[in-house]
């Protein structure tokens, strides 16, 4: 199942840099093949099609999605980002998708919900609402903050 949480907050200020410097890209000499990335790569095809599912569910028959690659930032090409994909609601109007697909909530077969209860050290937390919220503290609220500013899209799907 997918969980679909849309991130508005703006992320105006950019951080100053004073030039980008090239730095070296680590290679490693054998493929990784840990279990959890394993899964991921293997999933994340699961997590786009029960994301168009519930879409559909919700009333937005009709949305695409187009895989985004590399997006460098117009105004500092020192900063870029790689989305998921690119989500083109029926209307036109364009957002951002992330697709997370949780090695732990699958070994265990919790829901996300369940998951962001059990574990502190999930991703989401349950709001006040009993909703999932991505935390603000964790590495990919800021990933998908990052990525509004970057591509200036108003929202990001957070799919779990």
């Amino acid at each position: 199942m997918s969980y679909c949480i849309q991130l508005r907050e703006d992320c105006t200020q950019k951080r100053q840099y004073s030039g980008c410097q090239p730095h070296q890209v680590s290679t490693y000499s054998k493929p990784v093949n840990a279990p959890s990335l394993r899964w991921v790569t293997t999933h994340e095809h699961d997590a786009w099609k029960a994301y168009l599912q519930e879409m559909t569910i919700r009333g937005y028959s009709g949305v695409r999605t187009i895989p985004s690659g590399l997006i460098i930032d117009t105004s500092d090409s020192c900063l870029a980002c790689s989305r998921d994909d690119i989500v083109v609601l029926p209307s036109g109007e364009q957002g951002l998708v992330e697709y997370k697909c949780s090695y732990k909530a699958a070994k265990e077969n919790l829901t996300a919900e369940e998951t962001a209860v059990k574990y502190r050290d999930f991703c989401s937390v349950l709001n006040i609402s009993g909703q999932l919220e991505l935390k603000k503290t964790y590495g990919y609220f800021y990933q998908v903050e990052g990525s509004l500013a970057i591509t200036a899209k108003e929202w990001c799907h957070f799919v779990i």
